[in-house]
């Protein structure tokens, strides 16, 4: 199989900050992976840096696709935000549609809101109503969901989507009905308990998410008044990062990405997801 570009643009030359990569066999069907970190498969590999061969071939998508006989493109890259996910799924549709007949889209959303403060797509205009913050992220998440069924499940019908979590958790009366059951943190659960568990409401959990919504709430003179309620959250977020760092299955480096088996778990679990 061979690296190839598909979509008319450059790729960056440094490979954490490239939007996507492609093992390409000139198939007529493709597994499409859109996601942050995790899903570009940060930490795989050897220690002394990126190795982008064994990187894309032991990503979970990579896995997926090497078992369906299907190309493979990734549109990732680390500290990567949902609403970048949705803006290079909706770039890269078009061309997909026109060189593959069978075409899976893995979307691996990360935490909610690390786009807000500088692309506030989903922000809802007036935040004085709200009395805490988890109604406020229940109500940007749901805006989410719309603006990806809109412009992405509803705009191509013959496609088969797949919405996924990979650390955090979707609010159950927003998850549509082709959002999968578990998380990715979930299947790592099920193989590696541990005696306390990983805290199923989890909306958001580091910087990249807390700092531009703590932005937003004081842009928006708001947050004095939500501040305290975010208490709750933060609590959530560090019982989250403990049990990574007593996961044998994640890096013991920076944010505990998933090593290979965690991989490995993760494309087992979607498989069922996947078209035939």
């Amino acid at each position: 199989m061979t690296y190839s570009v598909p979509l008319p643009v450059e790729l960056d030359t440094h490979p954490r900050f490239r939007w996507f990569d492609e093992i390409s066999g000139e198939k007529s069907s493709i597994v499409v992976t859109a996601g942050d970190s995790w899903t570009w498969g940060d930490s795989l590999g050897p220690d002394s840096g990126d190795d982008r061969d064994y990187r894309m071939n032991h990503v979970y998508g990579s896995l997926i696709a090497k078992k369906l006989d299907r190309d493979f493109l990734n549109i990732s890259k680390p500290a990567g935000t949902n609403a970048e996910i949705h803006d290079k799924l909706i770039y890269a549709m078009p061309y997909l549609q026109k060189k593959y007949k069978k075409i899976d889209v893995i979307i691996c959303l990360t935490e909610l809101a690390r786009e807000i403060h500088g692309d506030p797509l989903w922000l809802q205009q007036e935040l004085s109503e709200y009395l805490e913050v988890d109604t406020f992220l229940h109500d940007y998440e749901r805006t989410m969901f719309a603006s990806f069924k809109k412009n992405l499940i509803d705009q191509y019908p013959n496609v088969n989507f797949v919405l996924c979590r990979n650390f955090t958790y979707s609010y159950t009366d927003n998850m549509p009905k082709n959002h999968v059951e578990k998380t990715w943190m979930d299947i790592m659960e099920d193989m590696r308990p541990q005696e306390n568990a990983y805290p199923k409401d989890v909306r958001i959990l580091c910087d990249l998410a807390y700092t531009p919504i703590i932005k937003t709430l004081k842009s928006k003179g708001v947050y004095s008044k939500l501040k305290f309620t975010m208490m709750e959250q933060m609590a959530s977020s560090e019982l989250a990062e403990r049990w990574m760092c007593d996961n044998p299955m994640q890096s013991n480096k920076g944010t505990r990405h998933p090593l290979e088996q965690g991989h490995s778990a993760w494309a087992d679990y979607l498989m069922p997801y996947l078209s035939t």
